[in-house]
């Protein structure tokens, strides 16, 4: 570590582009995961992306986009985005999935998201990465005729396949292909793809023995798990962020094996614990998968059933709903047939109150789920308001939209769609959204992350909008920092009828309605939208169509962000290619001078 700070100081002072983007790469790839999660990488590799860009290092942008894609998709960022960056990210150096130093990572990271979604033939082992675009072995077989060290790519990519594999049951096949990588995925290091493999062998040796009990006898293979899980312990115990939850769920299913079964509920539930604090979204549907299976092998088939749903739920968040289907068509029957709830009292819509027709208690308890058991306890930090302040979830389809709703949103996507300057997007969403909320809303925030942390970068009322940044610590008003703050701390949307008969947000005199929405992309917060007007003056339906307006902004603005970096990149670039021509310039004059000199001597 110590080596490592040494080295990035040396690089912060001689720095040239080529130089550092590789500096950049090398700490990210094989030293950053022992310090830091893995959510905190992409901004380091962003960083050498831009580098490798200006020092034209194309085996390495590719490699930088490849391990962007892949902390996000560890995270489990929607896979259909995942599947779009890696395909257009890289789009103008070409067949890029033909370059054996790069590509090949990123290819691997295109073809599981392809895979969890369902769109690669995931029904045999043999083509669970192939599509009609893609062919797995005859990649294979072009990797390793052309790859100097065939070895590594063909590592990283088997370790990735490693994923549906097991995820699709082909525990057979994953075991063929983990131990033949376990042989020399050694030579990647530090790579998280080393542990990875070991991770998905482990649970596939260990479900093959599941099904296999005459071979529980034989200890062989529990003791070769037990070594895979104690070279994950010796990385977990540098970086417990990133390798504990893969640590627990081995653990958890060699006590269900050994019959230690009080173990194995705690070990499920730790690393369940651990995934949702850390937000590892595909590892805890795994481990709700897990756990349920667990249940239903000890008879519980209710409380397998209400797990199951959470890893149904769980998967369709990620976007991986190939498997999500094919959880569902493994348990049709416990998910269809065993009643776990009764019907709750039916409400219908009248005015401005919005119910739904009918709802049932699993559903209410599935949404309570799918929006984190932490969310409670963090509530209680900050003094839980009682159920009639309002506080609404992400669920927005039964509030019951009418036309001029449905009209405004289509309205806002066009206006907003198209914009990419970012001060001029702000600008017109906030307009807009005050116009739609009509003489409900008297204020309008949109607070994005600027140089200085989070600001409100857009302010509107019923006179005029102001695009200018101003610093949250700047507002004077307290209520609506405190609100602010409550929403960028827990990405939680806040409804409040009336401020004063909060708890929370105690420190006001003054009456008001408030809806505070996180703007989320993926599982990343890219801001606030904040409304407040008279009391009592906003209903469901103002927090339903400002939801589905924040899915329109979220978009917009990671745009006009990636616009803005990429007019950076194209102002350095040009910026460098003035300065070559200057020096070029220089060069023939300075040759076309000792030339007549060289001749004037002659003479």
């Amino acid at each position: 570590m110590q080596c490592q700070d040494c080295g990035r100081r040396m690089l912060e002072e001689y720095k040239d582009s080529f130089t550092y983007a590789r500096g950049l790469a090398l700490n990210a790839m094989f030293i950053e995961g022992f310090r830091s999660p893995i959510r905190e990488h992409i901004p380091i590799w962003e960083e050498a992306i831009q580098h490798a860009q200006v020092s034209g290092d194309k085996h390495l942008l590719l490699l930088a986009i490849g391990h962007v894609a892949s902390c996000r998709l560890w995270h489990g960022e929607d896979m259909a985005e995942i599947e779009n960056y890696c395909m257009y990210a890289a789009e103008d150096f070409g067949d890029w999935s033909k370059d054996v130093r790069g590509g090949v990572y990123l290819t691997a990271v295109r073809q599981t998201s392809r895979a969890l979604q369902g769109k690669t033939w995931f029904q045999s082992a043999e083509t669970v990465f192939s599509d009609a675009e893609h062919d797995s072995a005859s990649y294979l077989d072009y990797v390793v005729m052309h790859a100097s060290n065939p070895e590594r790519p063909r590592d990283i990519y088997h370790s990735w396949m490693m994923i549906p594999l097991y995820l699709f049951g082909f525990y057979d096949k994953a075991i063929e292909i983990g131990t033949a990588t376990s042989e020399s995925i050694h030579q990647l290091w530090t790579v998280r793809n080393n542990r990875l493999n070991l991770f998905y062998l482990s649970l596939s040796l260990l479900a093959r023995l599941r099904e296999n009990p005459s071979q529980l006898d034989d200890t062989n293979i529990l003791d070769q798990v037990r070594e895979y899980k104690s070279q994950i312990d010796a990385w977990q115990a540098e970086s417990s962020v990133n390798y504990l939850m893969w640590s627990l769920l081995i653990e958890a299913e060699i006590a269900d094996l050994t019959q230690k079964y009080h173990e194995a509920t705690l070990c499920y539930e730790a690393a369940i614990d651990h995934c949702e604090l850390y937000d590892f979204l595909l590892e805890l549907a795994l481990a709700f998968e897990l756990q349920a299976e667990f249940f239903i092998r000890r008879g519980s088939k209710r409380a397998a059933r209400s797990i199951l749903l959470d890893s149904v739920g769980m998967y369709s968040r990620a976007g991986a709903t190939g498997k999500a289907d094919h959880l569902k068509a493994e348990h049709e029957w416990l998910l269809n047939h065993v009643a776990t709830s009764r019907m709750a009292d039916a409400e219908a819509q009248t005015g401005e109150e919005i119910g739904n027709a009918t709802f049932t208690l699993d559903e209410a308890e599935r949404q309570r789920k799918m929006s984190g058991d932490a969310a409670g306890d963090r509530t209680d930090d900050w003094i839980s308001p009682k159920a009639s302040n309002g506080q609404t979830d992400g669920d927005v389809s039964g509030l019951g939209l009418d036309v001029l709703d449905l009209q405004s949103i289509m309205e806002f996507n066009q206006a907003i769609s198209s914009e990419l300057q970012i001060d001029r997007l702000l600008g017109k969403m906030t307009g807009i959204i005050l116009e739609s909320a009509g003489a409900q809303a008297d204020l309008a925030f949109v607070v994005i992350e600027g140089e200085g942390g989070w600001n409100v970068a857009a302010k509107g009322t019923a006179d005029a909008v102001q695009a200018e940044a101003v610093s949250l610590s700047e507002l004077h008003d307290e209520t609506q920092k405190q609100v602010l703050l409550y929403t960028l701390r827990f990405k939680e949307t806040v409804f409040i009828h009336n401020v004063l008969n909060d708890d929370r947000f105690c420190n006001t005199s003054a009456s008001r309605s408030v809806i505070s929405l996180p703007i989320v992309r993926g599982s990343d917060l890219l801001g606030v939208l904040y409304l407040e007007g008279q009391p009592n003056s906003f209903t469901d339906r103002n927090v339903g169509v400002l939801q589905l307006f924040c899915n329109q902004i979220a978009i917009s603005i990671s745009n006009a962000l990636l616009f803005k970096k990429v007019q950076k990149v194209s102002a350095a670039n040009a910026s460098m290619i003035e300065s070559q021509k200057i020096a070029l310039a220089k060069a023939r004059d300075a040759e076309i001078k000792a030339k007549a000199a060289e001749a004037e001597a002659i003479k």
